[in-house]
C-alpha cells in the first residue's frame, strides 16, 4: 500500500492509495473552498453536483487540482475556479479517452 501525501495550507496529510480521503482531517477552510468550487462548477455548467464529483474523483482532480493548488486557486474568483476546474476535467477525460 503506497502512501500518498496531500499538501494543504496547514501541512501535509498522508494516506495510502487504497484509503478513502478523510475529509475530517482537512482544514475547514480548504474543505469549504472545495465544496464551493464544486458547487459553482456544477451550477455554471449545468451538471448535477454528484455527477461532477464522481467525474472529478475518477480523474483525480479533487486532490490533484483543488487540494494541490489550493493556495493559488482560493485567491481567484468563483468563475475562474469553475472554468479552470472544468477545463482540467475535460482535458483529462479527453486524454483518458485517447489513451485508455
Amino acid at each position: 500500500m503506497e502512501a500518498k501525501s496531500i499538501n494543504t495550507n496547514s501541512g501535509v496529510h498522508s494516506r495510502s492509495e487504497e484509503e478513502p480521503l478523510d475529509l475530517y482531517s482537512l482544514p475547514s477552510e480548504e474543505l469549504r473552498f472545495a465544496v464551493i468550487a464544486i458547487e459553482e462548477t456544477a451550477k455554471r455548467y449545468g451538471i448535477p453536483a454528484p455527477e461532477l464529483v464522481a467525474r472529478l474523483q475518477k480523474q483525480g482532480l479533487i486532490e490533484g487540482r483543488l487540494w494541490k493548488y489550493y493556495d493559488l486557486l482560493h485567491t481567484q474568483s468563483r468563475e475562474y475556479v469553475a472554468d479552470d476546474l472544468m477545463e482540467c476535467l475535460l482535458n483529462r477525460e479527453q486524454k483518458t479517452a485517447l489513451n485508455p
